[in-house]
Parts: structure tokens; C-alpha cells; sequence
């Protein structure tokens, strides 16, 4: 199958250092919707798509459960950013996370859970994810950036986010982004990686 109809917008992306996360976010798109792309073709008109839960999916997972780890992810989700602000910048008018905090989980949850309940009229009956997931482990040693700590709890949480023909009615974005907070035997914050701007080129058929 030859892909031709997908442009990659961001203006800035070819100057950006290589992102393992973002790339494979683009690949899927591709992969995922190259079917559709002879829906749009010269004299095609834009359809009336009634609300589909189907098309916009909430996905949480926070392991292991139990009560000890779910207070740790807690606090893992509401450690400190750095700044007020959990994001920093938009794409079609959607916030871009700069950390993966608990506010920011509350938008990107509410954000799906609204088109829910839209009906739209596209060239393409639009879709959205939100898959996000939480784990702790223990470490004896853990080591990251060049820093080294022992006898930790390590919290690793990862969102991927797409939103496609929701915004305007050709073009999507897609965004993986991970969060990893590293806290002592009593549970505090001692460090965290991760955090910073996010990568989300905006794909267009």
C-alpha cells in the first residue's frame, strides 16, 4: 500500500532531535488510517457521523492495585512540575502535557469523554484514544540520566493520545508522553524524569 495523502504540518519538526515516541505515533496513523484515504477524493462531501462511543475510548490503568501502590501512583501523578502549569503549548487548539500530573489526566480523560457525546459532520467519522497507564516496582538500584538510587520505589507513566478529524475535519494529532518518579522508602519524591515539552506533529490527508 503506498501512503501519499498524509503531510507532516509542524514547520519545526525537521529541526527537533529524532523522538522514538513521537515517531511511532505517526507510524501508526499511517498504518491505522491509510484505508480511509480514498474516502477523500475530488467532489467527496463531508457526511452527518451521529455520536459513537465506540470511536473515542478511554483506557486506565494504574498496576499493581493494591492500596500501598495506588498512593504511591498518587503521588507520583501530583509531584511537583517545576512550574504552575502542566502544559505547555497546543495543537489544533488541544493543550500539549508537559507533565503527565493529575490535572493533566483529568483534561485529556474529559477532552475524549466530550467528543463521546458529539455528532460531527467530516469527511471522515472522526475517532480519539486516551490509553494511559501507571506501574511501581521496586528497586535496589535504579539508575537514570547518569544518577543512581538505591532502595526505591520507581513509578512509570506513559499516555498515549490521539485525536483525528475532531478538531478540523482533515487533520489529526497524535502524542506519546512518559513521566518516571523515583521516590525513597517513605515515599517521597526524590526525583523525577520525564518532564518537558511535548512532540506532536499534526498529520493531514
Amino acid at each position: 500500500m503506498e501512503i501519499r495523502g498524509f503531510v507532516i504540518l509542524d514547520p519545526h519538526a525537521a529541526l527537533k532531535p529524532p523522538n522514538r515516541w513521537a515517531a511511532a505515533g505517526i507510524f501508526a496513523l499511517v498504518f491505522a488510517m491509510g484505508c480511509l484515504l480514498a474516502d477523500i477524493v475530488p467532489g467527496s462531501v463531508q457526511k452527518d457521523w451521529p455520536a459513537n462511543l465506540k470511536r473515542h475510548v478511554v483506557r486506565l490503568n494504574r498496576t499493581p492495585s493494591d492500596e500501598a501502590s495506588l498512593k504511591r501512583i498518587t503521588i507520583a501523578e501530583n509531584a511537583s512540575t517545576g512550574t504552575n502549569a502542566w502544559s505547555q503549548g497546543t495543537q489544533l487548539g488541544i493543550r500539549l502535557p508537559f507533565a503527565l500530573t493529575h490535572p493533566a489526566l483529568e483534561y485529556y480523560e474529559a477532552l475524549v469523554l466530550g467528543y463521546q457525546k458529539r455528532s460531527w459532520k467530516t469527511f471522515i467519522e472522526p475517532r480519539s484514544l486516551m490509553d494511559y497507564s501507571a506501574a511501581v516496582s521496586h528497586h535496589e538500584t535504579f539508575e537514570r540520566d547518569g544518577k543512581t538510587f538505591r532502595e526505591v520505589d520507581v513509578v512509570e507513566l506513559k499516555l498515549a493520545f490521539h485525536a483525528d478529524f475532531t478538531q478540523e475535519g482533515t487533520q489529526g494529532v497524535h502524542f506519546t508522553k512518559t513521566r518516571t518518579v523515583v521516590l525513597d522508602r517513605k515515599s517521597t519524591v526524590i526525583a523525577v524524569f520525564g518532564d518537558g515539552p511535548a512532540e506532536a506533529p499534526v498529520l493531514a490527508i
